[in-house]
């Protein structure tokens, strides 16, 4: 597994639907689709395992990315009830995973 594969099969994925919801009001579809891309990532596993899967070889990946990870998972009850706070701050940590591998693979 090559950085750019760990930026490619978590980063992008992870904050695909982040980076699209709208300023307003978020629709349930939208909620919906952050879920899957936080919580049933690959198999219907979460980004996070997966995520801790892939990163093993990745020591500063790990460094960088972990606690938004562990944040998100805990935001899980929160996220899937659709409440906004709680939808608003894990987009945030999703973009931030992608910007962070995005910039260790540009390092």
């Amino acid at each position: 597994m090559s950085l750019a594969e760990l930026v490619h099969d978590v980063g992008k994925y992870v904050s695909r639907t982040a980076r699209n919801l709208p300023d307003g009001e978020i629709p349930p579809v939208l909620v919906a689709m952050l879920c899957r891309d936080l919580y049933a990532l690959q198999e219907g596993r979460r980004a996070s395992t997966v995520f801790r899967e892939l990163a093993a070889d990745y020591p500063a990946a790990r460094a960088r990315c972990q606690d938004a990870f562990d944040r998100i998972d805990a935001l899980e009850a929160e996220v899937r009830a659709g409440e906004p706070g709680a939808v608003r701050e894990a987009a945030t940590l999703a973009m931030s995973i992608d910007s962070a591998l995005r910039a260790l693979e540009a390092s």
